[in-house]
């Protein structure tokens, strides 16, 4: 092979190798996106009172589980409190008709009692069962409305916005409202509408990646719309997790980038 015959294969190589580099680059589509809060949930109260905390404040990171605000709960332990004492008053009634039930059937085995004996202390039986159980049941409500007074972070979340004050009265019978609104700390979500030909390059759950500036991060097709919009494009949302440290906003504009 002739030096010009090498430098001919070289440059072909180069060439190919160019050429696929293209094609796989020119397979990736970008698609002019807005960044949106991810999970932004509404938070309140299930029950009705008087909000004695907020130890929270707008801005603010705060971790799954944390205190975010309280109502006044002294009448709601009461309350517990009471209907604990009729499950302790009713277990043991409960528990004698029980034995005492057992007893009956045991002499009845031994023809030292008669059949209308034994169903009566199984019918008192039954009435104990009942007692308890109700009891039991109001005092898994009033516990329940305990754990409802306060209001917790469903999952690490920033704060965005807070609509209530201390000693504000809180009624939930009619239209409860959010309190407070939280949205995922840490991950954002990029929103865009995309023609009808790209739809079917698009899988649901599937990869995609998000553009922001000059920083890229891998993410994830959470939502494709199903139905056209008046323009005639269909819904594309891509959720991304992020440093939660970064200045990424609602309404940034970004691109999405579909493998």
């Amino acid at each position: 092979m002739t030096l010009r015959e090498g430098w001919s294969v070289a440059g072909s190589c180069v060439l190919v190798l160019a050429g696929l580099a293209f094609a796989g680059y020119a397979q990736a589509t970008d698609v002019s996106a807005r960044l949106a809060w991810s999970n932004e949930v509404g938070l309140g109260t299930q029950v009705s009172g008087v909000i004695s905390a907020i130890p929270v404040a707008a801005g603010q990171e705060v971790r799954a589980g944390a205190t975010l605000l309280r109502l006044d709960d002294r009448g709601f332990r009461a309350r517990l409190a009471a209907a604990q004492a009729k499950v302790n008053s009713a277990k043991p009634a409960y528990d004698e008709a029980e034995r005492h039930a057992q007893r009956g059937q045991e002499l009845y085995d031994r023809g030292a009692m008669s059949g209308v004996e034994v169903d009566q202390r199984k019918v008192a039986l039954a009435a104990a069962r009942s007692a308890y159980d109700m009891a039991a049941a109001e005092r898994d409500l009033a516990r329940l409305d305990v754990e409802y007074s306060e209001v917790r972070a469903p999952f690490d979340a920033l704060v965005t916005a807070v609509d209530a004050a201390v000693g504000q009265q809180v009624v939930t019978r009619f239209e409860p409202k959010p309190l407070l609104t939280v949205v995922a700390l840490g991950r954002m979500r990029a929103s865009a509408q995309i023609d009808a030909g790209l739809v079917a390059d698009v899988v649901p759950g599937g990869d995609a990646s998000v553009r922001v500036g000059e920083s890229t991060y891998p993410g994830r097709v959470i939502a494709l719309g199903v139905t056209a919009s008046a323009a005639g494009t269909y819904r594309l949302e891509v959720e991304f997790e992020h440093d939660a440290g970064s200045s990424l906003r609602p309404g940034q504009e970004a691109k999405i980038v579909l493998p």
